[in-house]
């Protein structure tokens, strides 16, 4: 086994696991992606056709620790590009709104599939 393919293997093993805690992670947390919408809505509302979704999420943050009396969100950085192409792909309206690069690790097909605005990713987020 060549060095470059070990490594690309480690790297897939890593973004799997990363995908699966964040499946656990948002199906535990639905009003993380909520919010996230609905603040991403409010940006695209305002006139962005292009935004951070860095932004949103330290937004979210933002409000669960100086702004609510609630529960403060832990919310992995690793994160964040999941709940970016899961919006995209669930309002396809907005086109590429996030500018979305390929995780480390992860497969090119699932990466062009989530960049070309199809369900795949969703989906597969969701199961």
């Amino acid at each position: 086994m060549t060095d470059i393919f070990r490594q690309n293997l480690i790297d897939f093993r890593k973004w799997e696991e990363t995908r699966n805690k964040f499946r656990k992670f948002h199906f535990t947390n639905p009003h993380i992606y909520q919010t996230f919408s609905v603040y991403s809505w409010d940006a695209a509302k305002a006139g962005h056709q292009v935004f951070s979704h860095w932004l949103i999420m330290n937004r979210i943050r933002w409000d669960s620790l100086i702004q609510t009396d609630g529960e403060k969100y832990k919310i992995p950085n690793e994160f964040i590009a999941f709940y970016a192409r899961i919006f995209m792909l669930r309002n396809p309206q907005l086109g590429a709104f996030f500018k979305i690069k390929r995780m480390k690790g992860e497969p090119y097909d699932v990466w062009l599939r989530s960049k070309n605005e199809t369900s795949e990713l969703d989906n597969r987020a969701s199961a």
